[in-house]
């Protein structure tokens, strides 16, 4: 693996992510790599990864559920950017997911793109998580106003 490369790791992954997901990440200038166990985690350099994208489908490859794989991510990658992808209504994913990880992670945000900015200060941070739907990358002309803003999370 060059060292120049800038990975982010598919660490959940999902029909949706492996086929949406790996052109989205291409596009922002990135190479996507699925993972197939969480053990994998540590092969990588944190010098070459750059992001984490994590399903939080009911079926998926990777059989632990997206808070173990968010907490594993987090052990091994403490200051990674993460990003959570989803097919259900953002909205309640969005209030799932920021009541099911405040507990573990004080002061966690999880914010769906349709309401971020890139101006946000803390975007690229650990506690600072987006919340990606399939459709805010299904067109080129929803896609546009997307990809700068995970393009910056995950600088």
């Amino acid at each position: 693996m060059m060292s120049s490369e800038k990975l982010v790791l598919l660490t959940r992954p999902h029909p949706f992510i492996v086929a949406h997901m790996k052109e989205f990440i291409n596009r922002i200038g990135y190479m996507p790599k699925p993972i197939q166990t969480l053990s994998e985690l540590k092969r990588f350099s944190p010098i070459n990864v750059k992001g984490a994208v994590i399903s939080t489908a009911v079926d998926t490859e990777i059989e632990e559920s997206y808070e173990q794989v968010f907490q594993e991510v987090r052990s091994v990658f403490p200051k990674l950017p993460i990003l959570f992808a989803t097919l259900a209504d953002a909205a309640q994913m969005e209030k799932a997911l920021n009541n099911r990880l405040s507990t573990s992670v004080p002061g966690i945000r999880i914010i769906t793109v349709r309401e971020m900015s890139p101006l946000i200060a803390d975007l690229g941070t650990p506690n600072v998580i987006p919340l990606l739907h399939l459709d805010d990358i299904k067109t080129l002309e929803r896609a546009a106003k997307v990809d700068p803003l995970i393009k910056a999370h995950f600088k």
